[in-house]
């Protein structure tokens, strides 16, 4: 038997009414294991997915207050701590000159770290 490497989730449709289940798969995709996904099981805290040098997948958890910061740059978000207002208009802004939604995903992400610096200066630690 493989050992799962990654896990997918997908929705079915069973009696009028939408499910989602979790399914563990090996390199090939061969399903290992099919669960429906419990309402508890779907808050489960965000997690980040990166390579390690090595080759393999590393899944770490996402911190609260990342979670809290990445709010920020969520169209609609409402300025809770001194100074938001000014740095999301700057934002704004300055997204809007770059094309607005239309901007490329790799100038969208430095724009997004370089506001992520400032908000690290204005946020309470």
């Amino acid at each position: 038997m493989s050992n799962a490497v990654s896990t997918m989730f997908f929705y079915r449709n069973i009696n009028g009414e939408r499910k989602k289940f979790k399914f563990l798969v090996d390199r090939t995709a061969t399903i290992i294991k099919e669960v429906e996904v419990k309402e508890k099981e779907d808050t489960l805290p965000l997690t980040r997915r990166s390579v390690s040098k090595d080759g393999k997948v590393v899944i770490n958890k996402i911190s609260q207050e990342d979670i809290d910061r990445m709010k920020f740059f969520v169209p609609g978000y409402e300025c809770n701590f001194e100074g938001c207002e000014d740095l999301k208009k700057s934002y704004e802004d300055e997204l809007e000159k770059m094309g607005g939604n239309n901007c490329k995903a790799c100038a969208k992400g430095a724009l997004i770290r370089k506001y992520m610096a400032k908000l690290d200066k204005l946020l309470p630690q």
